[in-house]
């Protein structure tokens, strides 16, 4: 006997019961693409074409750019800890890590070195050093697991964040750069043997790494947080041969400045948006 479904007081075979049905599931989906709220706040999301998204609410792409989310105590080490942090870790095997600090933070690993102000919660801090030669002892960084991976042409992306000089030695400026990296592995590359072998570049192997933008940091910065940011554009930039861009990776920028020069930085609230 042929199967009959009464919608409405109509009388429909099973291909129009199964077209409402799927129509239904399309609204669903549709609602749910467009917005993502928790119990705080609503944030609008643009499904342009999959898997490609953008967003316009911090901290975007970056997993957990304010360091807020964390795994442990940050103060139970007192450097070398970045990776307590969600989304957060190291650039290579071992050492020379990224620091991760909080406002409870009394020892920063040097007498000279103060915190940034006003107090912001959890932060991280790292040495940024401006040379063309010598050892790797203070090349230092950290990387970050995008929510989502960035494709090429899919329009044009602004990173920002927070920063704070701690260490009160004198110094000449310094340059941060933030580099895009494909990335699939395990296994973190090889420590570096100096402050520019291997380049950022070729840190994760040849054509895994693209130079997204760089901040210098000037002579004049003192430990009160500012703020910094720039724009690039994935239709214009060499993406990584994979064709997208899976990590950020922040790190002295392997373009150095004339002058030698070397700071202890804080960092807080990294943002990547792409509206």
């Amino acid at each position: 006997m042929k199967n009959i479904d009464k919608i409405n007081g109509q009388e429909n075979g099973p291909g129009k019961t199964g077209q409402l049905i799927a129509g239904i599931v399309a609204i669903i989906i549709i609602i749910l693409t467009a917005v993502s709220c928790d119990d705080s706040d609503c944030e609008y999301i643009e499904q342009r074409e999959p898997p490609y998204l953008t967003t316009n609410e911090c901290p975007g792409f970056v997993d957990n750019g304010d360091f807020e989310i964390v795994t442990g105590n940050p103060n139970a080490s007192v450097d070398q800890d970045i990776d307590l942090a969600t989304g957060w870790g190291a650039l290579w095997q071992n050492w020379s890590l990224a620091d991760l600090f909080d406002a409870s933070t009394t020892n920063f690993g040097s007498s000279s070195f103060v915190a940034p102000a006003p107090a912001s919660g959890v932060f991280a801090g790292m040495w940024v050093e401006n040379s063309s030669n010598g050892g790797a002892t203070y090349r230092e960084g950290m990387f970050n697991k995008l929510t989502n991976a960035i494709n090429a042409s899919t329009g044009i992306y602004t990173l920002s964040f927070d920063y704070a000089k701690m260490s009160t030695a004198s110094s000449n400026d310094v340059k941060v750069g933030v580099y895009g990296v494909y990335f699939t592995g395990t296994s973190l590359p090889a420590n570096p043997t100096s402050i520019n072998t291997p380049p950022n570049t070729d840190l994760f192997g040849t054509a895994n790494a693209v130079l997204l933008g760089e901040v210098v940091i000037s002579n004049t910065t003192t430990n009160t947080w500012a703020s910094a940011s720039f724009t690039f554009d994935s239709s214009s930039i060499t993406m990584p041969a994979s064709g997208n861009i899976t990590h950020v990776m922040i790190t002295n920028s392997h373009v150095t400045l004339p002058d030698f020069g070397r700071m202890f930085v804080g960092f807080d609230n990294f943002c990547l948006i792409n509206e």
